[in-house]
């Protein structure tokens, strides 16, 4: 084993420990001295994000998730977490791309689909929420039942 080896998995357990007792300064510490080690460690990322948001960091947040977007474009409760982030600062057209990426690279992310026309429906862009819950539908949506009302909702408000 490397030093590296050896150390990433201290450092986490480390951090987590002062994370769990509230001490942020130092599981933040501790979690950046893992990103010297391994730059895209996602454990180290989303505590970070957990500590940005317990500050009420919402910018710091967003450029963790944006490293954990970028690093795990195929993840897509990353994507979830970055988009509700971006729409907590009303940079909706940033929420709406990093979207339109994860379903660029995996279509078939059907619950992605269904937040994803949340989330356009809270942009005040409903014809383009019909469209994905009408996707989501075709794919096999697991709550079809919701988003029947979901489109309902939008179909009333126009």
């Amino acid at each position: 084993m490397t030093k590296t080896d050896t150390n990433i998995p201290d450092l986490l357990s480390q951090a987590h420990q002062h994370l769990d007792a509230q001490r942020l300064e130092v599981a933040e510490r501790l979690y950046h001295q893992v990103l010297q080690l391994e730059p895209e460690n996602p454990e180290a990322l989303k505590k970070l994000v957990v500590i940005a948001l317990q500050s009420n960091q919402l910018n710091t947040a967003e450029k963790y998730l944006a490293r954990l977007v970028s690093a795990f474009p195929l993840e897509p409760s990353y994507c979830d977490h970055y988009a509700g982030i971006l729409m907590r600062q009303d940079k909706a057209q940033l929420a709406i791309a990093a979207y339109e990426r994860l379903l660029e690279l995996a279509p078939k992310f059907i619950d992605s689909r269904y937040n994803f026309a949340r989330l356009l429906k809270q942009a005040r862009k409903p014809e383009q929420a019909l469209e994905q819950y009408q996707l989501g539908l075709e794919q096999g949506v697991s709550n079809p039942a919701q988003v029947h009302t979901n489109m309902s909702v939008i179909h009333t408000e126009q």
